[in-house]
């Protein structure tokens, strides 16, 4: 029901009023200009509140936004020169530019949980006291407030057992530590809202009450935030709210803690929540893959229109010695702690997964299982997952064998130590079993991270890669095929430890999307590869593609150990991958011989180069590492024939992407920066 446009404007007489609760909106200027107007309760269905709606209401003195509002509208309460006091419920995300502007006695206001952003102007500089709720506070602006307001008004931060800490946080954020006045209060949390990074290291978060019974409040955990209770802590929240928005996750980290004195301990985690709801942002038609830490009733999933869930059959691949028609739909009842699944809606929304009362002191193991088959490409498939609501580093998985992801397109196969990865919450993977002495994907829980943690790695992580040196014993080439939007990749790892044929511990078969993206393998002897590891005695290699549609593709290198020359077999023309990508036409389908790589023998290779000079060049992301100078003197060139760099010392080079030639003596080698 909707109060519609100017409904009651300039009714001077009307003094109070009382919106129904089945009205979900005021329209715009719906009471404007009622300057007799002192009095208002907005009902609990109110949803919207439009432009100057009660604009001019001179006579207005407090107004309280109820827990259901979620917009309230560019100048909503305009000149409202009678408002002293505002609460912003706990619905409202952004307060518009000048919903309160020209309310000039207006002294207190009370922001929800919700609300993360606060237009410059929206509040006028007569404010004396502004409350915030929320532990972690939003991003606000230089102008969100007046200088008078920074300078002359008190903030009052929430107090929680771990004041300080939230205390803190406001204390020396950027823009909230304007403020020169700073208070606490306690607002009795019955809901609060997560959109960074807290920390709850000891003490807890307080609830509130009704009649005089203690309630535990409910967390809303944004995509991108990050709550962790350590083992000081302790959180009982009623309800909880992890959100994936489809490209980040928010994330929860709770450990155990032990109760009890003497020999007798439990172990209780410091982190309970009566109902989690895992709400995932999902497309229509697409696939999702996912693993959760905890055992999931299916009837319980709250999905957007029709959806199917389906499992993967790793003994059915092995005994029908076949990659394809291995999906299966699920017919249990559970979604099994550990074990993937994929899912796909016919109507986009949010997939609600609730789970009641999880235990955070959980790793969901899952031991793998061997399905033993005559081809190896075939045998010991596993799906499996990330153990934890929160993101996990490849890196810091202990497992040494390929790990093959879905993208959102196509898959992608890593390996711990050669690729830089994290894994989502909920993400679901497959691996091999390389033997049977290897039980699980080992885990550490002091390894789990937020996003923002994430985040912070990623930059170090690059870093590191860049300092990394050639192996000239493992060489390797990721080759990418594009379609100038969607990407695919594989790698071939030129190595004596290993044979041509399939192994368990290194190569990793090509898994075919359905998608329509452009796939790129290599193949040897009917097996299709995603990850390649042979003996470098055996340069030259075999490329297969499969393209969605007729078109024009490309294929490059963004990492090559060592000089390669690609082959194309229908035109005949052979290019060097050094110097960028091959651009071609192809016809929409799949064909497994159209390309050849071998090693470039006229170039001068990486490898090469360090055993003459013994200098090591690597180039990543706008950077080369040169190590090894010792007495000699490294120059390097550009295309173009320019200097751009004169080293005495082992050192990084920053360079924009193109093709450079490094120089030690009489040895040089070209090096293409992507």
């Amino acid at each position: 029901m909707t109060i519609e446009n100017s409904a009651f404007q300039n009714c001077t007489s009307l003094t109070s009023v009382a919106i129904p609760n089945s009205v979900t909106l005021l329209a715009g200027s719906a009471f404007s200009d009622c300057i007799g107007l002192k009095r208002v309760n907005l009902g609990t269905g109110l949803t919207d509140i439009a432009s100057n709606t009660f604009s001019g209401c001179s006579s207005l003195e407090a107004i309280t936004i109820p827990e259901n509002v979620v917009t309230i509208g560019t100048k909503a309460f305009l000149n409202c020169t009678g408002l002293t006091s505002v609460v912003i419920g706990n619905s409202v995300k952004t307060i518009e530019s000048g919903v309160f502007a020209g309310c000039n006695r207006l002294r207190t206001v009370v922001l929800g949980n919700s609300v993360s952003s606060v237009r410059d102007g929206a509040f006028p500089s007569s404010l004396q006291s502004i409350y915030v709720t929320t532990v972690v506070p939003f991003a606000i602006s230089t102008n969100t407030f007046t200088a008078s307001t920074f300078q002359n008004a008190t903030l009052y931060v929430p107090r929680t057992d771990e004041w300080e800490a939230t205390y803190l946080k406001y204390y020396y954020n950027t823009n909230w530590s304007k403020f020169l006045h700073l208070g606490e209060w306690d607002p009795g949390y019955s809901y609060f809202y997560l959109k960074g990074d807290y920390l709850l290291n000891a003490g807890t978060i307080p609830g509130y009450t009704v009649e005089d019974v203690p309630q535990y409040p409910r967390g809303d955990f944004n995509a991108g935030s990050g709550f962790i209770v350590e083992e000081t802590g302790y959180q009982h929240l009623r309800e909880g709210h992890l959100v994936h928005d489809g490209t980040n996750s928010g994330s929860l980290i709770a450990d155990g803690r032990q109760w009890g004195d003497g020999g007798n301990h439990a172990a209780e985690a410091n982190l309970m929540i009566d109902s989690l709801f895992c709400d995932i942002a999902v497309a229509k038609n697409k696939w999702y893959f996912f693993c959760f830490p905890f055992d999931v009733v299916r009837a319980n999933l709250r999905a957007p229109g029709q959806y199917v869930v389906r499992e993967y059959d790793g003994a059915s691949r092995a005994a029908n010695n076949s990659s394809s028609g291995n999906w299966k739909n699920v017919t249990s009842d559970v979604l099994y702690a550990g074990k993937g699944y994929i899912f796909q809606c016919n109507t986009a929304g949010t997939l609600s997964v609730p789970v009641y009362n999880p235990d955070f002191t959980s790793e969901a193991p899952r031991t793998l299982e061997t399905h033993t088959c005559t081809n190896r490409q075939n045998a010991n498939w596993n799906f499996v997952g990330n153990p934890y609501s929160s993101y996990y580093e490849l890196e810091d998985i202990n497992y040494f064998a390929p790990i093959t992801v879905w993208n959102g397109s196509s898959y992608t196969a890593l390996r711990p130590g050669d690729d830089d990865y994290t894994f989502s919450p909920f993400q679901a993977y497959f691996v091999q079993q390389p033997n049977t002495q290897t039980t699980q994907v080992g885990h550490d829980r002091s390894k789990r991270e937020t996003y923002n943690q994430k985040q912070a790695r990623a930059a170090m992580a690059a870093e590191r890669r860049a300092m990394q040196e050639v192996n000239p014993d493992r060489l390797l080439v990721n080759l990418t095929i594009s379609d100038g939007t969607n990407t695919d990749k594989t790698r071939i790892v030129y190595n004596d430890d290993h044979t041509m044929d399939y192994e368990l511990d290194c190569d990793a078969s090509k898994f075919f999307s359905s998608e329509p993206v452009p796939q790129i393998y290599s193949t040897y002897a009917g097996v299709n590869y995603s990850i390649n590891e042979r003996p470098k005695g055996n340069y030259e290699a075999q490329l297969g593609i499969r393209v969605p549609a007729d078109g024009s593709y490309t294929i490059a290198a963004t990492r090559m150990d060592v000089p390669l020359l690609l082959e194309d077999l229908f035109t005949g023309v052979v290019y060097d991958l050094t110097v960028g990508g091959y651009c071609f036409f192809a016809d929409a389908g799949n064909v497994a011989n159209r390309f050849i790589v071998r090693i470039n023998n006229n170039a001068t290779g990486i490898a090469d180069f360090l055993a003459e000079t013994g200098v090591s060049v690597f180039a990543s992301e706008g950077l080369l590492n040169i190590t090894g100078i010792t007495d000699k003197q490294v120059n390097v060139y550009a295309a173009n024939g320019q200097q751009v760099a004169n080293l005495t010392a082992d050192g990084l080079v920053s360079v924009p992407t193109g093709v450079y030639l490094v120089q030690a003596g009489d040895s040089a080698t070209k090096v293409i920066v992507k």
